[in-house]
């Protein structure tokens, strides 16, 4: 697609050469002959088919990715001569059913010893891929709606995907939870299939279990021979306006990323699958945790939005609060508040999809202080994201110090002095005798008609706190 937008990927490109450069390796590829795609044949070419009720999709971004040649294979002349003068085939944005039985048979037989890159859209929809070299199922997002509150996981050692900026296969945690393209309208592979391992785990509203937004594996796992890669980051993304475009990042990385076309001698015929562990799972900062296949796991990052759904009270508080967080759509959403020492002061579970209430016992937090708190977002697990807020906390009960009930020719006098701010109340029996304030700590005097003889004297402070005296002129 050659338009103003791929004209704004000078970042992006660049990052395509750090990969060219060797940078970016998978376990197995240690034969001589590893090395990245170069000649990439495009099924059904360069553009993807128009299914109906869907939109659209831009054309293939061949004039954002440098240093390869492209050619256009049409349904119907997928044969295993048309493929032989390519090392690299992409299904853009199409239907594996949409080919024939024979033109499925001769993608397999090209896996196996060449790479195979299947970028799917949400246009396609859920698919069955049973007769591919390596069968698995997807689900879909669809491409309607927004963001659906996305959650992205890294697993550790991932060859398509990091977390780390430093990596040449950096992807922006936050710009991938906030699209609505990239993760928003993905398509899974659905774990756990046989022969794959994950890229890029994701879930949102629509798939809240989570799947293998990115995959990959070998083409011959027996000999590590040849590599398969599935995308379901939206190809809509390759569109969107922004710098640098992680849709064409990550395509940049996938035709990158070298395989050997004969595989790993040192362990062929016997050679083991990739390693399958990590979790899935994205918007504040990130951490590691276990989980299922779907989202969250071991040895992983997992990263996702959240907010106050309101600002934490400003005002003193007392005893157990809640904050309500906003946060992004997965299976095994929890929260947990700590204090600045990392002591657990709360928790709470997903009250509905996207919404977090945790309860928080501020007795846990010493009085008349400004204490610092952390609320973690935990995926399976994993802290996603975490935000930070002061809580302002009172849980002793106000005093009266010195209290003296005295009578005097105009009437009974009630004195005492207290520390701090206080709303005063004095009620008897029959009668509460006006509300009486008091703005700042120190010395008090109350005036009643001789007739009042006793009552009770509530003292409430800027957090809550009440304190009642029985109170009687002897």
């Amino acid at each position: 697609m050659k338009n103003a937008v791929f004209a704004s990927l000078a970042a992006c490109l660049l990052a395509g050469a750090a990969i060219l450069a060797g940078k970016v390796t998978i376990a197995g590829a240690t034969a001589s002959d590893a090395a990245p795609s170069a000649n990439v044949a495009l099924v059904p070419g360069f553009h993807a088919p128009k299914y109906s009720s869907t939109e659209s999709l831009p054309g293939f971004p061949e004039s954002a990715l440098s240093g390869y040649q492209f050619g256009a294979v049409p349904l119907g002349s997928v044969t295993a001569a048309k493929l032989s003068g390519y090392d690299t085939v992409v299904l853009y944005g199409l239907r594996w059913g949409d080919l024939s039985g024979a033109e499925q048979a001769a993608i397999d037989e090209f896996a196996k010893t060449g790479k195979v890159i299947i970028w799917d859209a949400d246009s396609t929809g859920a698919q069955d891929y049973g007769s591919f070299v390596h069968p698995f199922a997807t689900k879909s997002s669809g491409a309607v709606g927004g963001s659906h509150g996305s959650v992205v996981t890294f697993p550790q050692g991932s060859p398509l995907a990091s977390s780390s900026s430093s990596s040449s296969s950096y992807l922006d945690p936050a710009a991938l939870v906030a699209s609505t393209h990239l993760i928003g309208h993905m398509n899974v592979l659905a774990p756990p299939t046989a022969d794959w391992a994950p890229g890029l785990i994701a879930a949102n509203s629509k798939i809240p279990e989570g799947g293998w937004v990115v995959a990959w594996g070998y083409g011959s796992t027996a000999n590590h021979a040849g590599m398969v890669i599935y995308s379901g980051i939206d190809a809509d993304a390759f569109s969107d306006a922004a710098s640098p475009n992680y849709a064409i990042k990550e395509l940049a990385i996938q035709l990158a990323t070298p395989f050997s076309r004969t595989g790993d001698a040192g362990c062929s015929p016997n050679c083991p699958p990739p390693p399958s562990g990590g979790g899935g799972g994205t918007g504040g900062t990130g951490g590691t945790g276990g989980g299922s296949p779907g989202v969250g796991g071991p040895k992983s990052t997992t990263f996702a939005q959240c907010s106050f759904t309101k600002q934490p009270p400003k005002t003193w508080v007392r005893g157990t609060i809640h904050l309500s967080l906003t946060t992004s759509v997965a299976d095994g959403i929890s929260g947990v508040v700590k204090s600045s020492t990392d002591r657990v002061i709360g928790n709470g579970t997903a009250s509905s999809q996207g919404h977090l209430a945790l309860l928080v016992n501020t007795r846990l937090l010493a009085s008349n202080h400004l204490s610092t708190v952390k609320a973690d977002v935990l995926v399976n697990a994993a802290v996603a994201c975490t935000l930070t807020t002061q809580l302002r906390v009172d849980n002793l009960k106000p005093k009266a110090f010195g209290l003296k009930a005295t009578h005097t020719a105009g009437g009974n006098m009630l004195m005492f002095r207290s520390n701090e701010p206080l709303r005063i109340w004095f009620t008897t029996r029959h009668h509460q005798y006006g509300t009486f304030s008091r703005r700042h700590s120190g010395k008090t005097s109350l005036k009643f008609p001789r007739s009042v003889t006793n009552g009770t004297l509530r003292l409430v402070d800027r957090a809550g706190n009440t304190t009642r005296i029985k109170v009687t002129w002897k």
